[in-house]
Protein backbone atom coordinates (compact mmCIF):
# COMPACT_ATOMS: atom_id res chain seq x y z
CA UNK A 1 0.00 0.00 0.00
CA UNK A 2 3.02 2.34 0.09
CA UNK A 3 2.25 3.50 -3.44
CA UNK A 4 -0.81 5.19 -1.95
CA UNK A 5 1.43 7.40 0.16
CA UNK A 6 2.55 10.88 -0.81
CA UNK A 7 5.48 12.01 1.31
CA UNK A 8 4.68 15.43 2.73
CA UNK A 9 7.76 17.61 3.12
CA UNK A 10 6.68 20.62 5.18
CA UNK A 11 8.98 19.36 7.96
CA UNK A 12 11.91 19.46 5.54
CA UNK A 13 11.75 23.23 5.42
CA UNK A 14 9.75 24.40 8.42
CA UNK A 15 9.24 23.80 12.12
CA UNK A 16 5.82 22.42 11.16
CA UNK A 17 3.05 20.91 13.26
CA UNK A 18 1.40 21.82 16.55
CA UNK A 19 3.07 18.83 18.27
CA UNK A 20 6.43 18.95 16.46
CA UNK A 21 9.18 19.27 19.09
CA UNK A 22 12.10 18.31 16.83
CA UNK A 23 12.03 21.23 14.41
CA UNK A 24 13.26 21.08 10.81
CA UNK A 25 14.39 17.62 9.70
CA UNK A 26 18.17 17.25 9.35
CA UNK A 27 19.85 16.43 6.02
CA UNK A 28 20.68 12.88 7.12
CA UNK A 29 17.17 12.16 8.34
CA UNK A 30 15.61 13.70 5.23
CA UNK A 31 17.70 11.51 2.94
CA UNK A 32 16.95 8.43 5.06
CA UNK A 33 13.20 9.13 4.99
CA UNK A 34 13.19 9.57 1.21
CA UNK A 35 15.28 6.41 0.72
CA UNK A 36 12.95 4.37 2.92
CA UNK A 37 9.86 5.64 1.12
CA UNK A 38 11.40 4.87 -2.26
CA UNK A 39 12.35 1.35 -1.16
CA UNK A 40 8.75 0.76 -0.05
CA UNK A 41 7.19 2.02 -3.28
CA UNK A 42 6.39 5.63 -2.44
CA UNK A 43 7.28 7.58 -5.57
CA UNK A 44 5.58 10.92 -4.98
CA UNK A 45 6.51 13.94 -2.83
CA UNK A 46 4.43 16.95 -1.87
CA UNK A 47 6.12 20.30 -1.28
CA UNK A 48 5.57 24.06 -1.70
CA UNK A 49 7.50 27.35 -1.87
CA UNK A 50 5.79 28.17 1.43
CA UNK A 51 7.65 25.28 3.09
CA UNK A 52 10.84 27.23 3.60
CA UNK A 53 13.84 25.53 2.00
CA UNK A 54 11.97 22.32 1.20
CA UNK A 55 11.98 22.72 -2.59
CA UNK A 56 15.66 23.65 -2.67
CA UNK A 57 16.65 20.75 -0.43
CA UNK A 58 14.60 18.27 -2.45
CA UNK A 59 16.21 19.56 -5.64
CA UNK A 60 19.54 18.28 -4.37
CA UNK A 61 18.23 14.75 -3.79
CA UNK A 62 19.46 12.31 -6.43
CA UNK A 63 16.13 10.46 -6.73
CA UNK A 64 14.28 13.72 -7.33
CA UNK A 65 16.90 14.96 -9.81
CA UNK A 66 16.82 11.67 -11.73
CA UNK A 67 13.03 11.59 -11.83
CA UNK A 68 12.78 8.35 -9.85
CA UNK A 69 10.55 10.23 -7.42
CA UNK A 70 7.96 12.63 -8.82
CA UNK A 71 7.01 15.94 -7.20
CA UNK A 72 3.85 17.90 -6.51
CA UNK A 73 4.38 21.52 -5.59
CA UNK A 74 2.14 24.53 -5.15
CA UNK A 75 1.77 28.12 -6.25
CA UNK A 76 3.04 30.88 -4.04
CA UNK A 77 0.54 32.95 -2.08
CA UNK A 78 -0.59 35.91 -4.17
CA UNK A 79 -2.76 37.96 -1.84
CA UNK A 80 -5.78 39.87 -3.14
CA UNK A 81 -4.83 40.09 -6.80
CA UNK A 82 -3.35 37.11 -8.65
CA UNK A 83 -1.16 38.06 -11.61
CA UNK A 84 -1.03 35.18 -14.11
CA UNK A 85 2.40 36.13 -15.45
CA UNK A 86 3.90 36.29 -11.99
CA UNK A 87 2.29 32.98 -11.05
CA UNK A 88 3.80 31.31 -14.12
CA UNK A 89 7.21 32.77 -13.30
CA UNK A 90 6.92 31.41 -9.76
CA UNK A 91 5.96 27.94 -11.01
CA UNK A 92 8.96 27.92 -13.34
CA UNK A 93 11.17 28.97 -10.42
CA UNK A 94 9.84 26.04 -8.36
CA UNK A 95 10.63 23.62 -11.19
CA UNK A 96 14.15 25.03 -11.41
CA UNK A 97 14.69 24.69 -7.65
CA UNK A 98 13.50 21.09 -7.88
CA UNK A 99 15.99 20.39 -10.65
CA UNK A 100 13.50 19.14 -13.21
CA UNK A 101 11.64 20.11 -16.36
CA UNK A 102 8.10 19.26 -15.38
CA UNK A 103 6.03 18.49 -12.29
CA UNK A 104 3.83 15.51 -11.57
CA UNK A 105 1.35 18.01 -10.21
CA UNK A 106 0.76 21.67 -9.42
CA UNK A 107 -1.67 22.72 -6.71
CA UNK A 108 -2.98 26.22 -6.18
CA UNK A 109 -1.98 27.11 -2.62
CA UNK A 110 -4.83 29.57 -2.13
CA UNK A 111 -7.98 27.75 -0.99
CA UNK A 112 -10.12 30.76 -1.91
CA UNK A 113 -8.65 31.08 -5.42
CA UNK A 114 -11.94 30.37 -7.19
CA UNK A 115 -14.29 32.20 -4.84
CA UNK A 116 -13.51 35.83 -5.59
CA UNK A 117 -12.06 38.13 -8.25
CA UNK A 118 -9.11 35.86 -9.12
CA UNK A 119 -11.21 32.96 -10.41
CA UNK A 120 -10.54 33.49 -14.14
CA UNK A 121 -6.86 34.20 -13.52
CA UNK A 122 -6.33 30.91 -11.72
CA UNK A 123 -8.30 28.96 -14.32
CA UNK A 124 -6.08 30.55 -16.97
CA UNK A 125 -3.00 29.54 -15.01
CA UNK A 126 -4.07 25.89 -14.77
CA UNK A 127 -4.83 25.76 -18.48
CA UNK A 128 -1.45 27.29 -19.37
CA UNK A 129 0.50 24.99 -17.05
CA UNK A 130 -0.96 21.86 -18.65
CA UNK A 131 -0.77 23.19 -22.20
CA UNK A 132 2.94 24.06 -21.83
CA UNK A 133 3.79 20.82 -20.04
CA UNK A 134 4.89 22.46 -16.80
CA UNK A 135 2.78 19.95 -14.89
CA UNK A 136 1.02 16.73 -15.83
CA UNK A 137 -1.81 17.34 -13.36
CA UNK A 138 -3.31 20.48 -11.87
CA UNK A 139 -5.49 21.10 -8.87
CA UNK A 140 -5.99 23.01 -5.66
CA UNK A 141 -5.42 22.55 -1.95
CA UNK A 142 -8.59 23.35 0.02
CA UNK A 143 -10.02 23.36 3.53
CA UNK A 144 -13.75 23.07 2.76
CA UNK A 145 -15.98 22.05 -0.15
CA UNK A 146 -17.43 25.51 -0.74
CA UNK A 147 -14.02 26.62 -2.03
CA UNK A 148 -14.26 24.50 -5.22
CA UNK A 149 -17.87 23.38 -5.48
CA UNK A 150 -18.40 24.95 -8.91
CA UNK A 151 -18.93 23.02 -12.14
CA UNK A 152 -16.34 24.95 -14.17
CA UNK A 153 -13.71 24.44 -11.48
CA UNK A 154 -14.43 20.73 -11.06
CA UNK A 155 -14.06 20.30 -14.82
CA UNK A 156 -10.72 22.16 -14.82
CA UNK A 157 -8.84 20.21 -12.15
CA UNK A 158 -7.30 16.74 -12.11
CA UNK A 159 -6.79 16.37 -8.39
CA UNK A 160 -7.54 18.03 -5.09
CA UNK A 161 -5.76 17.98 -1.76
CA UNK A 162 -8.11 18.21 1.20
CA UNK A 163 -8.14 17.61 4.95
CA UNK A 164 -9.48 14.27 6.09
CA UNK A 165 -8.97 12.31 9.28
CA UNK A 166 -10.75 10.18 11.80
CA UNK A 167 -11.78 13.39 13.56
CA UNK A 168 -12.46 15.38 10.37
CA UNK A 169 -14.92 13.37 8.26
CA UNK A 170 -16.88 16.36 6.91
CA UNK A 171 -16.27 15.79 3.20
CA UNK A 172 -17.31 12.16 3.44
CA UNK A 173 -20.48 12.70 5.43
CA UNK A 174 -21.69 15.58 3.25
CA UNK A 175 -21.17 13.54 0.06
CA UNK A 176 -18.45 15.74 -1.44
CA UNK A 177 -15.93 12.93 -1.89
CA UNK A 178 -18.51 11.14 -4.01
CA UNK A 179 -19.17 14.26 -6.04
CA UNK A 180 -15.46 14.68 -6.78
CA UNK A 181 -15.38 11.13 -8.10
CA UNK A 182 -18.25 11.92 -10.47
CA UNK A 183 -15.83 14.36 -12.13
CA UNK A 184 -13.01 11.78 -12.11
CA UNK A 185 -10.95 13.92 -9.72
CA UNK A 186 -8.14 12.24 -7.80
CA UNK A 187 -8.40 12.87 -4.06
CA UNK A 188 -5.33 13.38 -1.87
CA UNK A 189 -6.06 13.40 1.86
CA UNK A 190 -3.83 15.47 4.12
CA UNK A 191 -3.88 16.24 7.87
CA UNK A 192 -4.65 12.58 8.57
CA UNK A 193 -2.89 12.94 11.93
CA UNK A 194 -4.37 16.40 12.49
CA UNK A 195 -0.87 17.91 12.73
CA UNK A 196 0.07 15.19 15.23
CA UNK A 197 -2.80 15.74 17.67
CA UNK A 198 -4.30 12.32 16.96
CA UNK A 199 -0.99 10.67 17.79
CA UNK A 200 -0.18 12.69 20.88
CA UNK A 201 -0.53 11.59 24.48
CA UNK A 202 -0.88 15.22 25.51
CA UNK A 203 -3.46 17.35 23.68
CA UNK A 204 -3.32 20.26 26.12
CA UNK A 205 -2.33 22.52 23.21
CA UNK A 206 -6.00 22.23 22.12
CA UNK A 207 -7.89 21.52 25.37
CA UNK A 208 -11.36 21.39 23.80
CA UNK A 209 -10.45 18.28 21.84
CA UNK A 210 -9.60 16.24 24.97
CA UNK A 211 -12.95 14.39 25.30
CA UNK A 212 -12.88 13.38 21.63
CA UNK A 213 -9.29 12.22 21.93
CA UNK A 214 -10.14 10.18 25.02
CA UNK A 215 -12.97 8.44 23.16
CA UNK A 216 -10.60 7.70 20.28
CA UNK A 217 -7.98 6.17 22.59
CA UNK A 218 -10.59 4.02 24.30
CA UNK A 219 -11.84 2.72 20.93
CA UNK A 220 -8.41 1.73 19.62
CA UNK A 221 -7.30 0.22 22.93
CA UNK A 222 -10.13 -2.31 22.59
CA UNK A 223 -8.56 -3.42 19.30
CA UNK A 224 -4.94 -3.24 20.51
CA UNK A 225 -4.12 -0.71 17.80
CA UNK A 226 -1.58 2.07 17.92
CA UNK A 227 -2.71 5.63 17.22
CA UNK A 228 -0.72 5.63 13.97
CA UNK A 229 -2.33 2.38 12.79
CA UNK A 230 -5.81 3.61 13.59
CA UNK A 231 -5.36 7.03 11.98
CA UNK A 232 -3.82 5.60 8.80
CA UNK A 233 -6.20 2.68 8.33
CA UNK A 234 -9.31 4.79 8.83
CA UNK A 235 -8.33 7.01 5.91
CA UNK A 236 -6.92 4.11 3.88
CA UNK A 237 -10.30 2.38 4.09
CA UNK A 238 -12.19 5.33 2.56
CA UNK A 239 -12.70 4.08 -1.00
CA UNK A 240 -12.86 7.53 -2.60
CA UNK A 241 -9.42 8.56 -1.33
CA UNK A 242 -6.62 7.81 -3.80
CA UNK A 243 -3.55 9.17 -2.00
CA UNK A 244 -2.63 9.95 1.60
CA UNK A 245 -0.17 12.74 2.35
CA UNK A 246 1.94 12.00 5.42
CA UNK A 247 5.04 13.62 6.87
CA UNK A 248 7.63 12.48 9.36
CA UNK A 249 10.45 14.05 11.35
CA UNK A 250 12.50 10.85 11.56
CA UNK A 251 13.03 7.63 9.65
CA UNK A 252 11.61 5.73 12.65
CA UNK A 253 8.34 7.66 12.38
CA UNK A 254 8.19 7.01 8.66
CA UNK A 255 8.80 3.29 9.14
CA UNK A 256 5.93 3.11 11.64
CA UNK A 257 3.61 4.86 9.18
CA UNK A 258 4.57 2.51 6.36
CA UNK A 259 4.02 -0.56 8.54
CA UNK A 260 0.58 0.71 9.56
CA UNK A 261 -0.67 0.20 6.01
CA UNK A 262 -0.17 -3.55 6.30
CA UNK A 263 -2.73 -3.87 9.12
CA UNK A 264 -6.20 -5.22 8.43
CA UNK A 265 -8.61 -3.12 10.48
CA UNK A 266 -12.39 -2.78 10.31
CA UNK A 267 -12.99 0.96 10.70
CA UNK A 268 -16.55 0.98 9.41
CA UNK A 269 -17.97 1.82 12.85
CA UNK A 270 -15.71 4.79 13.50
CA UNK A 271 -17.99 7.39 12.00
CA UNK A 272 -19.12 8.22 15.53
CA UNK A 273 -15.58 9.36 16.39
CA UNK A 274 -15.94 12.39 14.09
CA UNK A 275 -15.67 15.84 15.65
CA UNK A 276 -18.52 18.06 14.49
CA UNK A 277 -16.94 21.36 15.52
CA UNK A 278 -14.92 22.82 12.58
CA UNK A 279 -12.93 24.97 15.00
CA UNK A 280 -11.38 21.80 16.42
CA UNK A 281 -10.49 20.12 13.12
CA UNK A 282 -9.47 23.10 10.98
CA UNK A 283 -5.89 24.16 11.89
CA UNK A 284 -6.51 27.60 10.36
CA UNK A 285 -8.92 28.24 13.25
CA UNK A 286 -6.58 27.17 16.06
Amino acid sequence: MSSKIVLGTAQFGLDYGITNEQGVVSDDQMEAIIDLCFEQGTLLLDTAPAYGLSEKRLGRNSKVMDGDIQVITKTQFEGEIADVGRLITNVEASIKRLGGNTLHGLLIHDPNAFMYRNRENYLELLSYVKEKGLAKNVGISIYKRSQIDFIDVLKAIDFVQLPFSLFDQRMKTDGFLGKLKEFDIEIHARSVFLQGLLLSNDVSSLPSIKPYHKKFVEAIDLLSLSKVEAAIKFVDNIKEIDKIVVGATSVEQMREILLAFSKEVDTSQWGDLAVDNPKLVDPTQW
